[in-house]
């Protein structure tokens, strides 16, 4: 069995009509901050399992026991999206965010920065049916 290829396709015409990816991945980027700012907030990593618990000591000091990375809000609000050459990339916006955010996650263990299996089908639904439409 084989497919044989009878016409090139009009590349161009391709090429054009995706050039509205870039507005469907902005939508895209800001759909999977908040799902990851939710789910954070909630206290799930991105596994869905409850983050990893505080210690005994600073949980007291804190005065709760509930892990949910949102103490003055500043770390999980300053995620942010851009373009790159490749599609988008998700990151903290400040030096300071990006330094909290790489303890939590890395450090700590506590990995809430990450596509989790929903938001990974919603990616692989939405460009998919965003090509379908544009190459008709």
């Amino acid at each position: 069995m084989a497919i044989r290829v009878t016409k090139k396709p009009n590349w161009k015409k391709y090429i054009k009509k995706l050039k509205g990816l870039n507005s469907e991945l902005a939508l895209m980027s800001n759909d999977l901050i908040s799902d990851i700012y939710s789910r954070t907030s909630d206290g799930f990593d991105s596994k869905f399992k409850p983050l990893k618990r505080y210690t005994r000591e600073y949980a007291k000091r804190k005065g709760e026991v509930k892990v949910t990375l949102v103490d003055t809000g500043e770390m999980l609000g300053s995620m942010d999206a851009k373009k790159t050459k490749k599609g988008i990339k998700l990151y903290f916006g400040s030096g300071d965010a990006q330094k909290k955010a790489y303890y939590q996650h890395v450090k700590q263990k506590r990995e809430f920065f990450n596509l989790d299996l929903k938001q990974l089908e919603f990616v692989k639904s939405k460009l998919g049916k965003f090509i379908v439409k544009t190459t008709r």
